[in-house]
């Protein structure tokens, strides 16, 4: 008799301490294994954090033509043709509960690609791109959305990197 008057309480106790160690699972875990700069998240599978999921779907590569360049700053130099934009289509998943925000805009300052010596490379900010990456979804929505990379022509990138919870790296590879 006394012990069934504990049992909602000892549910409750076993349900929160279950959630609490959901919530505290590492990376690897929340990506099966993978996630670490040599062992990166699949392309085009989600890469798991805390707060939300990205994949990277697509990449389309496009040399920077002089034109573009004397438009932004007024004259091209021959050093700045030996880039190159590097368009990625990302898709997010709001991890969160229904009700929470998960603003793509920031998400997106958060990713970098990555080249294969290393070298980290940050979005462009592209003002004229069709559908970057930016809004806001709610808990369990997905948007899908551009990032825009100059990268040198010939650097080879093959991986992408996002940080999370205040310095976490998750890595995931580009298709």
């Amino acid at each position: 008799m006394k012990l069934s008057r504990f049992r909602p309480h000892l549910v409750i106790l076993l349900l929160s301490i279950a959630a609490l160690a959901c919530f505290q699972q590492s990376r690897s875990e929340m990506n099966n294994g993978k996630g670490a700069r040599d062992n990166p998240v699949s392309p085009r599978k989600y890469a798991v954090t805390s707060d939300f999921s990205i994949a990277a779907l697509s990449v389309v590569r496009r040399p920077i033509t002089a034109s573009e360049i004397s438009e932004a700053t007024q004259e091209a130099s021959p050093d700045d043709l030996q880039f190159e934009y590097l368009k990625v289509q990302f898709q997010v998943k709001c991890n969160l509960a229904d009700e929470k925000i998960c603003d793509l805009s920031e998400i997106g300052t958060h990713v970098q690609l990555v080249s294969d010596t290393g070298i980290l490379i940050n979005p462009t900010d592209m003002e004229n791109s069709d559908s970057p990456l930016a809004g806001e979804i709610l808990g369990d929505a997905e948007k899908t959305g551009w990032l825009i990379f100059k990268v040198p022509i010939g650097m080879v990138v093959t991986t992408a990197v996002v940080r999370y919870d205040d310095g976490e790296m998750l890595f995931f590879a580009l298709p």
